[in-house]
């Protein structure tokens, strides 16, 4: 997929709030990064093994490694054309630090 990165994605981090006593009001969503991605729409469910089941993948982004998107965490959320989606995995394409590939499902 290298070659094919025309979409823009954000990945968010979540931040704890305070107010001006240091008390925990909620938590908000901050940018990490913002990359280049190729995209790929995937349908149905897909199982990582026979005992679990896992999310439904709605889209997969596949982007250049870098230090900062070796920094992205399962607990991040990808933004794509105003919609909000959880990481369901995050792979490093063959372990060579050259693409990473983000599977995703659409956030209810």
């Amino acid at each position: 997929m290298i070659g094919t990165k025309r979409e823009r994605i954000i990945v968010e981090r979540r931040t704890p709030a305070t107010d001006n006593y240091g008390d925990f009001m909620e938590e908000t969503w901050a940018t990490y990064t913002t990359v280049w991605a190729g995209v790929k729409e995937v349908r149905g469910k897909e199982f990582t093994s026979q005992d679990k089941t896992t999310s439904e993948v709605s889209h997969r982004f596949f982007i250049r490694y870098s230090d900062t998107a070796g920094g992205i965490q399962a607990d991040d959320r990808i933004v794509y054309r105003s919609k909000n989606y959880n990481i369901v995995s995050i792979v490093d394409i063959a372990g060579r630090k050259r693409e990473m590939e983000i599977a995703v499902k659409l956030r209810e």
